[in-house]
């Protein structure tokens, strides 16, 4: 029986030396992983060709790519404080107004508190406005290493791929494309949590987290040309919690679940080999454990490096 893993791999252009894509999954905070990951990598003389980001791996990506060093990156994060990521579209008095118009919502009940819901609880302004003014470079094209970063349509469900046009070839007919845009917008899109941050148009679009349709994404990696993926997920906790009460943590564990099953079979079938942290029972939106992020990061690369190097020798 044919391995279908070898199907899909074989859709793709081999190329006489062969190109390392780095596929940097979503996970908000815990996004400092991709740092000492990158760092064991460099280290090691494992240098991606090919750079993709979903979510904090399209921040995190997109940084390095325009030539900033990982210490200059990890000062960033730094600044990047709880105000610049939450910036409410409502205030704390109408947040009890927000709950019963979900309901209401969620019931198919239409009326005046429905209609005037916002779609995210934070509008996402000062995030962009934040990495409008530290990124040293604004278009793709500018970039030092070839990257795409992902998102989702709301409307349409499609696969969005944000790049440049010189770094895409031969398209697959399952995903969309948007070339050139504002490059600190593009990651915003793909970093839209949804309820969280809401949506952002672009392009005639209106975009979400691109974890909603590739966590990790090694599937893009290949499009841009990757002979061999190196995917890092930063995916659910790996201990299950001891119970799940209530609407809030009902709902993100589902969501948990559903991303875990999604990623685990695009992993299969697109990456060589998978850099998977261990967080345990650490959230992903504590800001203060980015130091610990990072070195859980460089230990998992760390213990990988090994069996990367094999992967790298069998091409």
């Amino acid at each position: 029986m044919t391995d279908l893993r070898t199907i899909v791999k074989g859709r793709f252009k081999k190329h006489e030396k062969p190109r390392i894509g780095l596929a940097l999954g979503g996970g908000s905070a815990r996004g400092a992983a991709h740092l000492g990951v990158l760092e064991v990598l460099l280290g090691n003389d494992i240098k991606p060709d090919i750079i993709t980001g979903t979510s904090v791996g399209s921040m995190v990506g997109s940084f390095y790519a325009a030539g900033l060093s990982l210490e200059e990156i990890n000062g960033l994060a730094k600044t990047l404080t709880k105000d610049i990521l939450f910036d409410p579209t409502m205030t704390p008095l109408a947040w009890p107004l927000i709950g019963s118009g979900i309901l209401l919502e969620s019931l198919g009940v239409e009326n005046r508190l429905t209609e005037r819901l916002p779609n995210g609880l934070a509008a996402g302004i000062k995030l962009e406005e934040w990495l409008e003014e530290n990124l040293p470079v604004k278009s793709f094209s500018d970039l030092k290493i070839p990257t795409a970063v992902v998102a989702a349509d709301l409307y349409s469900g499609e696969h969005v791929i944000m790049s440049s046009q010189k770094f895409l070839n031969n398209i697959p007919d399952d995903v969309a494309i948007l070339v050139d845009v504002n490059l600190a917008a593009a990651i915003r899109a793909s970093s839209s949590i949804p309820w969280f941050y809401a949506p952002k148009r672009l392009g005639g679009r209106l975009l979400v987290d691109g974890a909603v349709i590739e966590p990790v994404p090694a599937y893009t990696a290949r499009i841009l040309g990757a002979d061999i993926v190196i995917g890092v997920d930063l995916g659910m906790t790996s201990t299950p919690p001891e119970k799940v009460k209530g609407i809030t943590k009902i709902l993100t564990r589902s969501v948990d679940i559903e991303a875990r099953r999604l990623s685990d079979l695009q992993l299969k079938l697109y990456a060589d080999y998978v850099i998977t942290p261990r967080f345990g029972d650490k959230g992903m939106m504590d800001t203060d454990m980015l130091p610990y992020y990072r070195e859980l990061g460089y230990r998992a690369a760390e213990e990988s490096i090994p069996s990367i190097k094999r992967v790298l020798q069998e091409v």
